[in-house]
C-alpha cells in the first residue's frame, strides 16, 4: 500500500506515526515542520482503485489536502469490500 498526501497539485508521500501520516513539508497555515495529517472521513476514490479521506493537521487542526491510500486491487475497492463482506462472486 501506497499513501500519499496530495496538496496544491502535487504528491507528496506519507510515513506513518502512532495515528497519524507524515510528510516532509511544513504546515502551509503555520508553517510547523514536518507536516502531520490525520484523515477524515474515508471514502473510496472516483476512479475505484484508492481509498481517499480529507487530510487535517494535527499541529493547527485545519483542512490541507487530500490523502489517498493506493491499494492492490484487480476490480476495485467497493468489489473488493463486497467480496471481503460474504457476497460470492463468480466470474
Amino acid at each position: 500500500m501506497k499513501v500519499v498526501l496530495l496538496l496544491d497539485d502535487q504528491r507528496h508521500a506519507l510515513a506513518p506515526g502512532e495515528n497519524y501520516g507524515e510528510a516532509t513539508i511544513a504546515c502551509p497555515h503555520c508553517a510547523h515542520a514536518p507536516l502531520q495529517v490525520q484523515g477524515t472521513g474515508k471514502r473510496p476514490s472516483e476512479d475505484d482503485r484508492a481509498y481517499e479521506a480529507d487530510a487535517v493537521s494535527v499541529c493547527c487542526s485545519r483542512p490541507v489536502g487530500l490523502i489517498r491510500a493506493e491499494v492492490s486491487t484487480l476490480f476495485g475497492v467497493r468489489e473488493d469490500r463486497a467480496v471481503l463482506m460474504g457476497r460470492c462472486r463468480v466470474y
